[in-house]
């Protein structure tokens, strides 16, 4: 059994083909899909609150992209919950984006509209959310019970790469041509 949200949920349920049956959570009933595998049940619930599941329910836990939905104070009883709901020798994959839009080159400087959105935003949840959760995530998985972690931090381009630029990402969404920056 399997733990996901809504349209990962439901993309790994028509994977697996009916050999695993996937619970996918989500907070809001307009992001379940029209159509849904008959081996995946979607419920809405608030990830701020206590898990309702029984200990050792999942052999594989996935979280995305909660950061800006998970309230600060709740992030270590949140991954302990994670590791209450895990079956022994149970996997927990989890994808966060760090919101300090930042750049190698130094083409995002502070004036730049990018920059200030994510300074304000940041600021703005600042006490209420931990948006800096990414950096601190392997530390609080192992504090939390979790071992044989792998931790890796990869940029998202938010902007086309630089000319003659190695280590392209594939699927830069936006490849207009730009006279400077973003």
């Amino acid at each position: 059994m399997r733990l996901l949200s809504g349209e990962r949920a439901k993309e790994e349920a028509e994977r697996l083909n009916l050999q695993h049956q996937i619970i996918g959570i989500d907070i809001s009933p307009h992001l379940k899909p029209d159509e849904t595998p008959p081996n995946l049940w979607l419920q809405l619930d608030d990830l701020n609150r206590a898990f309702t599941f029984q200990h050792n329910t999942f052999d594989f836990v996935h979280s995305r992209l909660v950061a800006n939905g998970i309230n600060k104070a709740r992030w270590p009883s949140y991954l302990r919950d994670i590791v209450r709901v895990l079956k022994p020798g149970g996997w927990v994959q989890m994808v966060e984006v760090y919101y300090n839009c930042q750049s190698d080159n130094g083409s995002l400087t502070e004036n730049h509209a990018l920059r200030q959105w994510s300074a304000q935003y940041m600021a703005s949840l600042d006490g209420i959310k931990d948006l800096r959760v990414p950096l601190r995530l392997g530390q609080m998985m192992t504090e939390a019970g979790l071992v044989e972690l792998q931790t890796l931090m990869i940029p998202l381009p938010l902007c086309g790469w630089q000319p003659g630029t190695s280590g392209k990402l594939g699927g830069v969404a936006d490849e207009r041509p730009r006279s400077k920056g973003c």
